[in-house]
């Protein structure tokens, strides 16, 4: 009777255990909360949950749903994809004016939360302007932002304008120093835009066709000039013998007429 009740015992204090061991004693709001993992007073990683609209809630998520803030991935992850310093007829803005215009691109595979990020034009005020809390750019997609000047049109409008002479845009991490990704540009030429000839490439140059919120992939055809400059000399090698030979020429039958 008496081992039983101890086999009682133990089955009854490993059903408590894992009951409680699972409970927090705090709960989890419906809006954007951040989650801290911890050990001790050292925080060895941290999460954002994000706000669930009611007709999501209970969906299971999977990978190509997972939204996240972790700075590593975002480094890997966003860029400063296209730019556009003059505007004139390209593409207008959501109050129907044509602005300045800055293109965001997601290159990798998951969700990426901007919200904790900045967008500056000048490094001595990196948290110049924050994202929005909803502020969310899906893998694969592109996010455009204006630089109109004017923040209280709408959430994704920047309160400064790009310097078409020149001028420098970074984004910054959430800790207000760190570069995510950054470019300075030259002078603008009206209605072409400034960016990665492949969405998320090294590479930038002009590109007279803009493509706001689409991919920069651009087919070049490579033209060799080599056999024009062979054919272009030749010409005019051929022409100067023809004109020596005519010129010598005129000059015989001119002796021979005196």
């Amino acid at each position: 009777m008496q081992k039983r009740k101890l086999q009682c015992g133990i089955l009854i204090g490993f059903i408590i255990l894992q009951i409680t061991m699972f409970h927090c004693n705090f709960s989890i709001g419906i809006d954007n909360e951040s989650l801290d993992l911890s050990e001790g007073n050292t925080i060895v990683n941290q999460y954002t949950i994000m706000k669930i609209k009611a007709e999501d809630a209970g969906e299971i998520l999977t990978d190509e749903d997972e939204i996240v803030n972790d700075i590593n991935l975002i480094s890997n992850q966003l860029y400063i994809n296209e730019l556009m310093a003059d505007n004139d007829v390209t593409i207008t803005s959501p109050n129907g004016t044509y602005e300045d215009w800055i293109e965001l691109y997601n290159a990798g595979s998951i969700a990426l939360n901007l919200s904790d990020l900045y967008l500056t034009d000048d490094l001595d005020t990196p948290m110049l302007w924050q994202f929005p809390n909803t502020t969310v750019i899906n893998p694969g997609d592109y996010l455009l932002i204006w630089a109109d000047g004017s923040v209280a049109e709408d959430i994704l409008h920047l309160p400064f304008k790009l310097d078409a002479n020149g001028d420098f845009i970074a984004i910054i991490a959430a800790d207000g120093k760190t570069i995510i990704d950054s470019v300075s540009f030259q002078k603008q030429l009206r209605d072409i835009s400034y960016g990665r000839t492949s969405d998320g490439g090294e590479k930038w140059d002009y590109l007279s066709s803009p493509s706001p919120g689409s991919t920069n992939n651009i087919e070049k055809t490579e033209y060799n000039l080599a056999p024009w400059i062979m054919v272009t000399l030749i010409v005019f090698t051929a022409i100067l013998l023809l004109g020596i030979i005519f010129s010598n020429k005129l000059k015989i039958k001119e002796r021979v007429m005196k």
